[in-house]
C-alpha cells in the first residue's frame, strides 16, 4: 500500500508471482498519486486454495514489520509517467 505523506487517497497493488506489483488507486492502471508516500507490504502464502490445506492463519512471507506504516521504515516517491520502485525486504 502507498499512502501518500501529503494525505489522500492510498493506492494498492498485488505482488505477482515473479514479484512485480502494478499500483491501484480507484481502476485497474490509474496507479498511485504523484509525489512521497510511505510503503507497507503484507507478503502471505494462501495455500494452494484446496479446503484441507487452510491454514487458520495464512503465513508470512515477508517479515510483520514491512506490514505496518509505523515500523516499515519503507517509503517510495511516484513521479509522472512509469515509474519503477524496488525493495529489499530483508529482517
Amino acid at each position: 500500500m502507498f499512502t501518500p505523506t501529503a494525505g489522500g487517497p492510498s493506492a494498492t497493488g498485488e505482488i505477482q508471482a515473479d514479484g512485480t506489483f502494478e499500483m491501484k488507486t480507484y481502476d485497474d492502471g490509474d496507479g498511485a498519486a504523484i509525489g512521497s508516500h510511505s510503503v507497507t507490504i503484507t507478503a502471505l502464502d494462501e495455500g494452494s486454495g484446496l479446503p484441507e490445506e487452510a491454514a487458520s492463519e495464512p503465513k508470512l512471507l515477508i517479515p510483520r514489520k514491512f506490514g505496518n506504516a509505523k515500523t516499515s521504515g519503507l517509503t517510495a516517491t511516484v513521479n509522472s509517467g512509469d515509474n519503477t520502485v524496488d525493495f529489499a525486504l530483508a529482517e
